[in-house]
């Protein structure tokens, strides 16, 4: 077992208990949490687009390990979120990343710059604040 998947078991263990903040320039954020055969409670997060990378920790030198095929609301996150390393593309930047699951099976964690709406440097509305 990795750093990584020992991380995403803490977190899956705290559970749901709050909201992120609410900000005003995110108006795509997360949707609230729903029941998940296998992870208890998931939330299921709009992505700007498909084919986005999962990284094995919240920064970029850690290595992409899957990724998330279908953009939209396709896919599903743990609701947790942390500051990590920041991520470039084109002219946007962020550094908050949610922790999910790629499509190869691998726990992992996407940086929200590939999220719909919010803009630079700000976390997703919906998902829950864990850490940074």
């Amino acid at each position: 077992m990795t750093a990584s998947h020992v991380a995403l078991g803490v977190l899956a263990a705290v559970g749901f208990f709050a909201p992120g903040p609410a900000l005003a320039a995110d108006d795509r954020p997360c949707a609230p949490p729903v029941p998940h055969p296998e992870y208890e409670k998931v939330q299921y997060c709009p992505l700007s687009r498909g084919n986005v990378p999962v990284y094995a920790n919240h920064d970029q030198g850690s290595g992409i390990i899957g990724h998330l095929r279908k953009g939209g609301s396709a896919n599903w996150f743990f609701g947790y979120q942390c500051r990590g390393g920041t991520i470039r593309l084109g002219n946007l930047a962020n550094d908050w990343w949610a922790a999910t699951k790629a499509d190869n099976g691998r726990l992992g964690w996407v940086p929200e710059i590939y999220f719909a709406g919010g803009d630079d440097f700000e976390p997703d509305a919906g998902l829950r604040q864990s850490c940074g």
